[in-house]
């Protein structure tokens, strides 16, 4: 199947921009599909019992590749973002601290840090991912709507 000329440019924008990994990850995703529990109906045939509920992966169609996409980025970028400027500030309320946030730092497998505080962000601010949501969900689809809907 095809890719869908939309993502391919969001994960280019995203490759330029200096997120390749985000970028490889996204197109992985939208070329495996979503993963759908299903059954094996083999057994079923053979006289068996129904096997076990497995998830497998179906191809998206061309048409619901953009929102999947649009759906990773939020999952993969913002929600988290979201979550540890949440973290922070709670951190904040529970310590000794005034209120103010507490910064809390990723570390990779190779115990090297997450330094997005360099970047002059503050702990607790999560102004940055408001925006990219804020973006993706003010991109528009460009395809036409079905015959017979209303635009």
């Amino acid at each position: 199947m095809a890719t869908d000329p939309d993502v391919l440019q969001l994960a280019n924008v995203l490759d330029v921009a200096g997120f390749g990994a985000v970028a490889g990850e996204l197109l992985t995703e939208i070329a495996l599909g979503r993963e759908v529990e299903m059954r094996d109906d083999e057994a079923v045939r053979q006289g068996g019992e129904p096997a076990e509920l497995q998830l497998r992966r179906t191809p998206y169609s061309e048409d619901e590749q953009f929102a999947a996409a649009i759906a990773f980025l939020n999952n993969r970028l913002v929600i988290p973002a979201l979550a540890i400027g949440e973290a922070e500030r709670f951190a904040g309320q529970l310590g000794d601290r005034d209120g103010k946030p507490v910064p809390i730092r990723l570390a990779d497998a190779e115990g090297g840090g997450d330094d997005h505080y360099a970047l002059g962000r503050a702990p607790g601010d999560d102004s940055l991912a408001l925006k990219l949501s804020a973006v993706l969900g003010s991109l528009p689809d460009r395809r036409e709507p079905p015959e017979g809907t209303a635009a």
